[in-house]
């Protein structure tokens, strides 16, 4: 029996210790509240703005470019201009340049250009003609010239040049060829032939020299010097 009352009591206190602990207060949980910038409030706003702006316009004006006709590759004054000399290139609209559409490329193709066309440049529409006319009292010569009869620079349209007799072996005995006078001329064309390593010159002279001149291209006599510009 006293066994059982000591049982029964100690049960007893185990059952108050554990009433007697008092509960964990569980801390309570707040939302996080985030600090609003207004400055960068303010900014998203604007680019939001800009931006619907910016649809605006390109919705209004399309792509704001137009395709006009550029220059691939060098073509030197005079020369014919080929479709692989030309590419296609993107101008404001609007834009003060003068140019060529690019729906009227072949309009540009095989004709002569009066200037030279530099990669990256656009074709003027009156930089282009059909054919190259000599002027009142001139005349259109073409000579074959080796390295050694022609100055080793490029020459362009427009050039001043003197073309000079340059008498062989078998001339040396003919005086009026050797005292020949120099006649001048300007370039019109050049065009390099790689099979013979000769360029193919086309000039204007005086239509009283005409003759002369070309005489001295077939027999392989004439040699061109190149002159100052501005030089009469």
């Amino acid at each position: 029996m006293k066994q059982l009352s000591a049982w029964g009591h100690g049960r007893a206190d185990a059952t108050s210790a554990q009433t007697a602990v008092p509960p964990v207060p569980r801390a309570s949980l707040e939302p996080v509240r985030t600090r609003r910038r207004p400055l960068m409030i303010g900014l998203g706003l604007a680019l939001t703005a800009l931006g619907g702006l910016g649809a605006v316009w390109l919705a209004s004006t399309g792509t704001g470019t137009t395709a006009v006709v550029g220059v691939a590759r060098e073509v030197r004054a005079g020369q014919v201009i080929q479709r692989q000399d030309l590419v296609s290139v993107e101008i404001t609209k609007g834009s003060e340049l003068r140019a060529v559409p690019v729906q009227r490329a072949q309009d540009v193709v095989g004709k002569r250009t009066l200037v030279r066309l530099l990669p990256g440049s656009l074709v003027h529409p009156d930089a282009v003609v059909d054919k190259l006319v000599p002027g009142p009292g001139q005349a259109l010569v073409g000579l074959s010239l080796a390295p050694g009869q022609r100055p080793a620079v490029p020459m362009d349209a427009g050039d001043l040049v003197e073309i000079v007799y340059t008498p062989g072996a078998q001339d040396t005995a003919s005086p009026s060829a050797a005292h020949t006078a120099p006649v001048r001329g300007l370039v019109v064309s050049t065009v390099d032939d790689q099979d013979t390593d000769k360029t193919v010159v086309t000039l204007t002279v005086s239509a009283d020299a005409a003759t002369t001149v070309a005489t001295w291209g077939s027999a392989g006599r004439a040699t061109i010097a190149v002159l100052p510009a501005g030089q009469d």
